[in-house]
């Protein structure tokens, strides 16, 4: 029997408290291996990215860009879209070596996502299988043929007509439980969504359609992937609709791939496993039925606001970087000063995270209502103090409570004092029952991916206005939710910190 059967068992076995944490340190002999290569396969380099799209990052959100003439998916956007994606984007030294940062944000900078792309009909590369290399900006062949059948009937049954190609997003859980432990899960699939947004944001800069699902036969997916379930799995696909020509038929049956193949997953000469993320694992692989219709989560966390406003429709501001820039310049920043927001940010801020949390997840699953989101609002201009929830359906904001939480989420965040010199903490909150029963232990994606890309989205808006942010997944459980005032069976799943930073 696993250690956890549900999201509910896995979030409360993992969490933290202030009083019964335990130390650890980190083994580093045993340091994970942040790339993952294949041995004796010939790689295929992609272009060199001579030019970006210089394209506002509002303008990434608009869904009128289903509606846009598709364009036809080449080699060139490909690797436009893979480096602003998953790209390095800074470089530091390090005791011995050169570490490089990439576009998506990442808990310890461990990043523990893969991509993979399944190629219908993408320019002149062969119809198959293909890992994405980020050290050498290559593509590594693990299958020839032609595999659109097989992966819209994997993922869905979506129609296949029209597929040129399709992404597949996987996490390799020891480079993050090197550090986190039995934890990592969650930090796992924060990350996935931070992938996930970049990918999504890149594509709508090619004008190219596209889809994102959680759903598909894990085992299945895995097998075609030629991963060691045991160390890495598939999280979510992305299928890529544009003008397609290929008119092969499928390969066909799938066989696994041969075992230096899989061994691949492996990314430490020692690891450790934990019968907690194994148990959630195996329990998500249950795909739920087909969703009824069930109401936001927002009602079902124990908030309650009888005080609604109108989002403000915000305008471009001077200086506002580009989606591109916005990209690269994303880091981390924790160096928060006490300095109003104006109104002008705080709304166009809030604009671009609510056009990115009502977008992107095929409508017959419903992936958006596994999620609350909220956020605790200081020092900003025209607006009081307080917790608020975000409506994104209806374009709207409601106070819960008045008065200053910052300091009192820094407390609940391991202490991270920084945290309270931030003028907004976003949170994104589920009911931990309600998820299990609507959707069982596969419920627990959702969410967190969906918090994630939010999250990558908080991180890209607020670059592009000139304002620092950094997401929180450590946090005593038991406290924050307190704070926040959730009923029991509800959580704070990611908070995502934004504001004035000092300039350096």
């Amino acid at each position: 029997m696993p250690i956890v059967s549900s999201g509910k068992e896995y979030h409360t076995v993992t969490g933290y408290d202030r009083y019964r944490m335990k130390g650890h340190g980190l083994d580093w002999a045993h340091q994970p291996d942040p790339y993952k290569s294949y041995r004796g396969i010939d790689q295929i380099p992609l272009p060199e990215v001579s030019e970006l799209p210089k394209l506002s990052l509002w303008g990434l959100n608009e869904k009128k860009l289903a509606d846009t003439p598709r364009e036809t998916f080449d080699l060139n956007r490909l690797s436009r879209i893979l480096f602003l994606g998953y790209g390095f984007t800074a470089k530091a030294r390090q005791t011995g070596y050169e570490f490089f940062y990439r576009s998506a944000a990442s808990a310890g900078a461990l990043y523990p996502i893969e991509i993979y792309l399944a190629v219908f009909d993408v320019g002149e590369l062969d119809p198959g299988l293909y890992h994405y290399d980020i050290r050498s900006r290559a593509l590594t062949l693990l299958r020839k043929g032609l595999f659109r059948e097989f992966s819209a009937g994997a993922v869905e049954n979506i129609p296949s007509a029209d597929m040129s190609a399709c992404f597949f997003i996987t996490g390799i859980f020891y480079r993050t439980a090197w550090k986190y432990r039995a934890r990592a899960m969650r930090y796992v699939l924060l990350d996935a969504g931070h992938v996930l947004e970049n990918l999504r944001l890149s594509l709508n800069a090619e004008r190219l359609p596209h889809s994102i699902h959680y759903d598909f036969d894990d085992q299945l997916l895995n097998r075609f992937l030629g991963l060691d379930e045991k160390r890495e799995t598939c999280l979510a696909s992305l299928p890529v609709y544009g003008q397609s020509s290929a008119i092969a038929e499928d390969v066909f049956p799938i066989e696994s791939l041969p075992p230096d193949i899989q061994a691949a997953s492996r990314v430490s000469s020692k690891e450790s496993f934990y019968e907690e993320i194994d148990g959630i694992c195996r329990a998500g692989r249950k795909i739920p039925d087909g969703m009824k219709e069930a109401s936001d989560m927002m009602h079902e966390v124990g908030l309650e606001s009888s005080e609604w406003m109108p989002m403000i429709r915000s305008e471009p501001i001077g200086n506002e970087l580009g989606f591109s820039e916005a990209v690269f310049r994303r880091r981390s920043k924790r160096n928060y000063i006490e300095e109003n927001l104006s109104s002008a940010r705080f709304w166009r801020l809030l604009d671009f995270v609510g056009g990115a949390a009502g977008i992107g997840s095929p409508p017959t699953r419903q992936y958006g209502k596994c999620l609350a989101t909220g956020f605790c609002a200081e020092n900003i201009e025209g607006l009081d103090s307080g917790l608020y929830l975000l409506d994104e359906t209806n374009i709207k904001i409601g106070r819960v409570r008045q008065g200053r939480f910052l300091r009192k989420m820094a407390t609940a965040c391991l202490d991270q004092e920084w945290l309270k010199n931030a003028s907004l903490h976003f949170l994104f909150m589920t009911d931990l029952n309600e998820l299990d029963k609507r959707w069982g232990p596969r419920g627990y994606r959702y969410a967190m991916m969906l918090a994630g890309r939010i999250g990558q989205a908080i991180y890209l808006g607020a670059t592009a206005l000139g304002l620092g942010s950094c997401g929180i997944g450590a946090l005593y459980d038991g406290e924050a939710r307190e704070v926040i005032g959730l009923n029991d069976d509800s959580a704070l799943l990611y908070l995502v910190a934004a504001g004035a930073v000092k300039r350096l």
